[in-house]
């Protein structure tokens, strides 16, 4: 469960959003985003929020609001990672060895 022990504020990271459509459909986005705000609930009876911006190399937007900044209640944040908890798995050859796959 992500929480907002998670994430920092000015920090980027990959982030995979459950967004309901108009027809109540949940479609998953993946999004590289930096976080702006974390807000934290007011009361038992909410959740807790957090806005962000999307980055522009993004593959995926929300086509509402673009590169705007908006607020997303966290419980609509399925997983997340930053680079640091992605290199932490990897070792330098097998980075290595990916980008000169891409090369």
């Amino acid at each position: 469960m992500v929480t907002l022990t998670n994430f920092k504020v000015n920090n980027k990271y990959y982030i995979i959003l459950n967004m309901y459509n108009e027809y109540n459909k949940v479609n998953e986005i993946k999004l590289r985003v930096i976080i702006n705000e974390l807000i934290p609930k007011m009361n038992p009876n909410t959740v807790d929020y957090i806005t962000f911006s999307t980055l522009s190399s993004s593959k995926e937007f929300i086509k509402e609001c673009g590169l705007n900044s908006v607020a997303i209640p966290l419980p609509y944040i399925k997983k997340t990672e930053t680079l640091h908890d992605i290199f932490k798995n990897i070792f330098i050859d097998d980075i290595i060895f990916l980008i000169n796959m891409y090369i």
